[in-house]
């Protein structure tokens, strides 16, 4: 029996086996920077025990946090295109080090809520380039880019989760300090964005200088493949689908940060918030585990279909709420929900990213990020709005028929072919 544990060991690790090592270079930075995206998290709590700003001032600077993060990721995506990701994410960090900086030494609301909208923007545009940069070292191999994103996902997960161990542990010395180590992080994650890029920048220069003489002829097909790109176009049929699911089942997830945890502490009040929070930490800890495993699995079904049945299993995850009167069928729905967010999100953003056109990579995968963001934004209000008057119930049936609606539409196009499609001329 024992020798089966070394097999599963191995065939657990060879899901994260082939990645380009430079792509790691980029997972491991997404996970620093992660951490500091948790701290957001957080920041309410400065605002109103620290400045002594009441919860709906402190609500409207967050706000502004939000819609920075729809600008990003439009905004990052542009940029990528136009110039580099490599810049793009460089500046980007740079640019939020320096406002975390700042917000230790200000107090006026206005400034507060620029400088949360700066951050947002910056946010957003680091997240979209550095996916952008990843997936581009992949090359054309859409498996690769499929593992890239499940690692990515599994690095933001633990940075994420990290963040909020270290608030814990530093909580009694000050949010000032916090927000100096987030500073010192993104500073970090900087220089070494600037050794890697060198170093990839002098390996590109010397195979050039190398190889110029023996594939000269290289510049005559390279015209040829920038002919063909000319003459394609994306589908813009899957594009809207996977955008309106995206946008769909942003609004269950973000139910996950308003009502699912009202409806968790009223349903289960003798244990009171830690049924939230042992719920809240088993999602991220699944993803961590299990996201590249899991997917890996499904590598060779329909990427549409993925999509679809992810997207339905979220929704029912949610509606099994309705039928949670004890608490082992609340953490069944949670890891319901949690198998169907891992298929969903790394389906949709390797699809939209392969539907994009050859020198729109960038901005495919920003305005994912931006109808993610909008969503995140207008789901709270919905979901409160239909929780106060109309009660939970309502919402995870309204979370279950998002799913199924999902589900539905994307077995009507699975036949469809998201790749960019040739123009015939």
């Amino acid at each position: 029996m024992f020798s089966f544990l070394p097999r599963g060991i191995k065939a657990y690790f060879k899901h994260y086996a082939g990645l380009p090592t430079i792509c790691w270079n980029g997972i491991v930075i997404q996970g620093l920077t992660s951490i500091v995206a948790g701290f957001i998290f957080f920041i309410s709590i400065y605002f109103t025990t620290v400045l002594k700003l009441n919860v709906g001032v402190a609500g409207t600077i967050i706000s502004c946090y939000g819609v920075g993060n729809v600008l990003g990721g439009v905004i990052g995506g542009r940029l990528c295109d136009r110039y580099s990701p490599n810049i793009v994410s460089l500046g980007c960090a740079l640019i939020q080090s320096i406002c975390f900086f700042v917000l230790t030494q200000i107090v006026a609301i206005h400034i507060l809520m620029l400088l949360l909208l700066i951050m947002g923007i910056c946010n957003y545009g680091f997240i979209t380039s550095m996916s952008v940069w990843v997936l581009n070292l992949c090359k054309r191999e859409e498996s690769l880019r499929l593992k890239a994103i499940n690692i990515m996902a599994m690095a933001s997960n633990f940075g994420i989760g990290l963040s909020a161990l270290l608030i814990a542990f530093m909580y009694e010395s000050g949010f000032h300090l916090i927000f100096s180590l987030a500073s010192l992080l993104l500073i970090t994650v900087v220089v070494y964005l600037l050794g890697l890029y060198f170093q990839q920048w002098r390996g590109v220069k010397n195979d050039v200088l190398s190889n110029m003489s023996i594939h000269s002829y290289q510049d005559d097909r390279s015209k040829i493949i920038e002919a063909s790109n000319n003459q394609t176009k994306p589908n813009y049929k899957i594009i809207y689908l996977i955008l309106s699911c995206v946008f769909a089942v942003g609004l269950i997830i973000a139910q996950r940060r308003t009502t699912y945890p009202i409806y968790l502490h009223t349903l289960f009040p003798n244990t009171g918030i830690k049924a939230v929070s042992i719920l809240l930490a088993l999602n991220p800890a699944i993803i961590v585990l299990f996201q590249t495993p899991l997917v890996g699995m499904f590598s060779r079904v329909n990427k549409i279909m993925l999509v679809g049945a992810g997207a339905f299993l979220m929704g029912f995850g949610m509606l099994m709420l309705n039928f949670a009167m004890i608490y082992s069928i609340a953490i069944l729905a949670c890891v319901v929900y949690t198998i169907g967010e891992m298929l969903f999100f790394s389906s949709a953003q390797l699809v939209c990213y392969e539907s994009g056109a050859p020198k729109k990579k960038g901005h495919s995968l920003g305005i994912y990020k931006t109808v993610y963001a909008v969503s995140t934004v207008i789901g709270p209000t919905v979901g409160g709005f239909i929780y106060h008057y109309f009660g939970g119930y309502i919402v995870w049936y309204g979370c279950g028929l998002i799913g199924l609606l999902c589900l539905t539409a994307c077995y009507w196009h699975k036949k469809e072919t998201y790749h960019v499609r040739h123009i015939l001329v």
